[in-house]
C-alpha cells in the first residue's frame, strides 16, 4: 500500500502530544475494584517519558539543531486547586520536586539521562482531579519590540525538522507548526532586505486572542526584522 492510499486526516503536531496527562488522569481515578470516595487523596506513578511526550526525542537531537526552540508542558487543572497537587520526579533514589508556574508550566523538565534511566513522576492529589496537557514550543529569543526574522524562520525550521524526528513514524500523520505568534505584541510589521515594510497578519479566531500578529516565513522571502507596538508576552511556534 502506498503512502498516498494510507494517508489519513492530519492532526496538529502539538495536539498529538497532548495525551501525556491522560495517563495521570486515569491513574488518579479510583479503580472500580477498590473505589475510594471522590476527593480522596491518592499517590500514583507515571513514566516520565509518557507524561512528557516527544521530550526524549527532542533532547536526543544535537543542541545546535534545537537552539532556537524550547518545549513547555502546560497543565490545565479542573475540579481541584493547583495547590492540592504535588508532583515529584523520581530518578532512582533522587527526588526532584516539580512545580507549576503562574502559567501552569511544569518545571524543571526531566533530562535525557533521567528519561533514559526510566524516571517516573510521582503524583499526589485528589482522585477527582481533571488534568489536561498542552505541549507548547517557544522561541529561545528574549521577547523584544524588534526581532530578527532569520531567528524566527530558524525556529520554525527547527520545530519542523526536530518534530519529524521526535515524532518518528507518526510524523506522516501530523501537521507541523509553520508560523510564529507574538501574543500581546499589538500591531506588527516585517521589514524586508530591500527596505520595504509590510504589515503582519493577525489572528481572528482560535487559541490566540484576536489581533495577535504572526509571522509565516514562506510569505516573506528576504525578511530582515520584525517590529511590534509592544514587547510580546511570549513568542510561540504553532499552527493556525
Amino acid at each position: 500500500m502506498t503512502a498516498k492510499t494510507a494517508a489519513r486526516p492530519q492532526t496538529s503536531f502539538l495536539a498529538a502530544a497532548m495525551f501525556g496527562l491522560t495517563a495521570l488522569g486515569v491513574a488518579m481515578a479510583p479503580q472500580i475494584a477498590d473505589a475510594a470516595p471522590a476527593g480522596a487523596v491518592e499517590t500514583k506513578e507515571v513514566p516520565a517519558s509518557r507524561l512528557f511526550p516527544l521530550l526524549k526525542g527532542f533532547l536526543s537531537q544535537p543542541a545546535s539543531a534545537r537552539d532556537q526552540i524550547q518545549l513547555a508542558y502546560v497543565v490545565r487543572v479542573k475540579h481541584v486547586p493547583v495547590s492540592a497537587l504535588d508532583f515529584k520526579l523520581k530518578d532512582g533514589a533522587n527526588i526532584t520536586k516539580l512545580t507549576l508556574g503562574h502559567d501552569n508550566r511544569i518545571t524543571p523538565l526531566p533530562t535525557l539521562a533521567q528519561l533514559n534511566r526510566n524516571a517516573v513522576v510521582v503524583a499526589t492529589g485528589p482522585n477527582n482531579v481533571s488534568l489536561a496537557m498542552k505541549l507548547k514550543v517557544y522561541s529561545t529569543q528574549a521577547p523584544a519590540r524588534t526581532l530578527s526574522a532569520a531567528d524566527m524562520t530558524k525556529a520554525v525550521n527547527q520545530t519542523q525538522t526536530v518534530g519529524k524526528k521526535a515524532a518518528g513514524p507518526a510524523a506522516m500523520l501530523i501537521s507541523l507548526p509553520d508560523r510564529v505568534f507574538f501574543a500581546g505584541a499589538g500591531k506588527g510589521t516585517v521589514t524586508l532586505s530591500n527596505g520595504q515594510v509590510k504589515t503582519l497578519p493577525v489572528t481572528t479566531k482560535g487559541e490566540y486572542p484576536s489581533g495577535t500578529p504572526y509571522f509565516y516565513p514562506s510569505d516573506y522571502p528576504g525578511a530582515a526584522t520584525l517590529n511590534f507596538e509592544r514587547v510580546p508576552q511570549r513568542i510561540e511556534i504553532d499552527n493556525p
